[in-house]
């Protein structure tokens, strides 16, 4: 069973996803709150595997606190409901190890299917988020507060996991580029750069190429110009 905590400082909506949530027998709420000065100590009393996080809370300051303290708990899966109106919050969540992006209007079998992903260890990325994080790494270079900026430049390719070529077909979908873009860069066809893709996404155990760049990047994998 997975067992989830709700920060939320709304009433009405965490205590609505709490029960959505519970429906299903394979989770469970065991806490919900607010967030405020105590919600650290209550993380550390509850132990969720998976907590979803007001990204729209007020309490800026203790938010940021919040995120720093999950982004050292690697064994919490951290989901941040948020309508994400700027691009510096979702640059911010990237590097707190944020991995669940999600609207707060989803239907409640969209909640389920995320709880699901995350409690096995993947991340849930909604599909409104995923194409505008793909436009802000292919246009990073015209915004001011972009991930690259943000993700640093001490870029260390990850020879260990994948191959020369994937660190560069990796480089080439940081840089928002489809297959048939990276073919003509790297003089090989669409057909190969799919393959590659393929291996680098099984390789990095990740679901889909949004999650591998976002995963590069944390790992100071690929450079954002």
């Amino acid at each position: 069973m997975t067992t989830i905590m709700i920060v939320d400082d709304h009433q009405l909506y965490r205590e609505g996803l709490r029960h959505i949530l519970n429906e299903d027998v394979s989770l469970k709420v065991t806490h919900v709150t607010t967030v405020s000065a105590s919600v650290i100590e209550e993380l550390k009393k509850y132990e969720p595997q998976v907590v979803f996080v007001d990204g729209n809370s007020q309490n800026k300051e203790m938010l940021e606190e919040m995120l720093v303290y999950l982004s050292g708990r690697q064994q919490i899966q951290v989901a941040l409901l948020s309508d994400f109106t700027s691009n510096h919050e979702l640059a911010k969540a990237i590097k707190r190890n944020v991995v669940g992006f999600l609207l707060k209007d989803m239907d409640s079998a969209e909640f389920i299917t995320a709880v699901k992903n995350l409690s096995v260890g993947n991340a849930y990325i909604h599909p409104q988020i995923s194409k505008r994080l793909l436009g802000l790494l292919a246009h990073g270079e015209n915004d001011k507060l972009s991930l690259g900026r943000i993700a640093g430049t001490d870029i260390q390719y990850p020879l260990h996991l994948l191959t020369q070529r994937e660190c560069e077909v990796l480089q080439l979908l940081a840089a928002g580029k489809n297959n048939r873009d990276i073919g003509v860069d790297l003089y090989i066809s669409e057909k190969t750069v799919k393959n590659h893709v393929s291996s680098i996404l099984k390789k990095l155990e990740v679901a889909d190429r949004t999650q591998a760049v976002l995963k590069g990047i944390r790992n100071n994998w690929v450079a954002i110009s």
